[in-house]
């Protein structure tokens, strides 16, 4: 019968040195910097070149990106490719023009890989790094860090800008520009509401311009805008259910507030999605 690394291996199309790297590397909570760590070191990234000279720019790059790499292996494809990547989030400008080409061939494969990793945390149980690396995830299709403000991924807008917006506006993120723009009327009735569009409106045209504005609000409107709802949460191993916790009418246990259940509980849970717009 086939593994579950052989598996995930043919569906990515990946190299069995690749699944060997996983095993050896992945584990339970694994931060970002960690799971990008594991992405860079995978022998897909063997042949990306590192030409003449090239160590030199790498050991420059690498005195200005977030997270440390050892300068030592400058001249390493794995190292380059992580300077590639934390540059991508970063949005810095590469040093040539041969780094652009190198960018593309390592984010096209850096998706797969992450989705094959994905697949192998989810499948050990490793929440913590499931979730690490779908984050990764996102942070590459945006290019930006997962701390970095919502509001950076519409066009026009830097961290200088997206600050003086949140002054002048009270949004701070994306989904408060998205309700604040197109969500339903408020305490203050539709009266309130269009007074609020109009108030951020003008506050991103004094920012970046009418025409750079009016892109912006074009993407926010084009933005899905989604309800989340956990519809049920039972605890899938019952015989580890405490003495205090409580039963559905079904004579299931039920997940309270605050309640995490004892080490090793396993839990499911039913998660509804509504698209509102």
């Amino acid at each position: 019968y086939p593994t579950t690394a052989g598996r995930v291996a043919s569906f990515y199309y990946l190299q069995h040195t690749t699944m060997a790297t996983f095993t050896r590397s992945l584990r339970a909570d694994m931060s970002l910097p960690e799971v990008l760590q594991v992405l860079c070191s995978v022998p897909e990234y063997d042949e990306l070149p590192v030409r003449h000279n090239e160590d030199k720019i790498n050991a420059s790059m690498a005195r200005g990106v977030r997270l440390p790499v050892d300068s030592r292996t400058a001249d390493d494809p794995h190292t380059k490719a992580n300077l590639l990547l934390q540059a991508h989030m970063s949005r810095q400008a590469l040093p040539i023009s041969d780094y652009v080409t190198d960018t593309k061939s390592v984010l096209d494969n850096s998706l797969r890989v992450l989705q094959a990793m994905v697949d192998v945390a989810a499948d050990a149980g490793w929440l913590g790094t499931a979730l690490s690396t779908i984050n990764l995830v996102q942070c590459i299709m945006q290019g930006r860090w997962v701390d970095d403000s919502s509001l950076l991924i519409l066009p026009h807008l830097d961290a200088d800008a997206a600050t003086e917006l949140a002054a002048a506006t009270g949004c701070s993120s994306l989904p408060e520009l998205m309700e604040e723009l197109q969500g339903p009327a408020g305490a203050g009735g539709s009266g309130g509401r269009q007074e609020r569009r109009t108030a951020v409106v003008d506050a991103l045209a004094g920012l970046l311009g009418s025409s750079r504005a009016r892109e912006v609000m074009q993407v926010v409107e084009r933005l899905p805008r989604v309800a989340v709802r956990v519809q049920s949460a039972r605890l899938v191993n019952p015989s580890r259910a405490g003495p205090e916790t409580e039963l559905d009418d079904e004579g299931s246990p039920t997940l309270q507030q605050g309640a995490g259940g004892q080490e090793g509980s396993s839990w499911e849970v039913e998660v509804e999605l509504t698209r509102l717009g």
